[in-house]
């Protein structure tokens, strides 16, 4: 859990620095080569891809370097996420722990962002 929020942390250094203009030289050199920036929508100080990332730092944490790969948080429609997932078992083992997703989630970022997750068998 500590390494969840410091990770989280750094996360919001970057995109306040990201916010003012102020970035730093790794940063530049990173999204030079993406070619398109994607949509990212606010709520207060927490964006989408800070609620996906935050996303997937729990999931990684929760079920290690296997289920990382097995299941992302891919995106937020509103205020429910997304999780694509390798099978259904991985689908079944989400729809049984979204009530700790959503809780978890929520207490990192100290407002209720998330109201339900979805999964997606890709």
């Amino acid at each position: 859990m500590k390494r969840l929020s410091v990770n989280f942390d750094r996360y919001q250094q970057k995109n306040r620095a990201q916010a003012t203009g102020v970035a730093a030289q790794s940063d530049v050199q990173q999204s030079r080569g993406r070619g398109h920036r994607s949509k990212v929508t606010c709520r207060g100080d927490i964006d989408d891809k800070t609620i996906v990332y935050l996303c997937n730092q729990y999931l990684r944490a929760e079920y290690g370097r296997r289920g990382a790969v097995a299941v992302q948080a891919v995106r937020i429609h509103g205020s429910v996420v997304v999780i694509a997932v390798e099978s259904a078992l991985w689908a079944q083992e989400i729809w049984m722990r979204r009530a700790a997703i959503v809780r978890h989630i929520n207490e990192l970022c100290g407002a209720e962002v998330l109201t339900k997750v979805i999964a997606e068998v890709r």
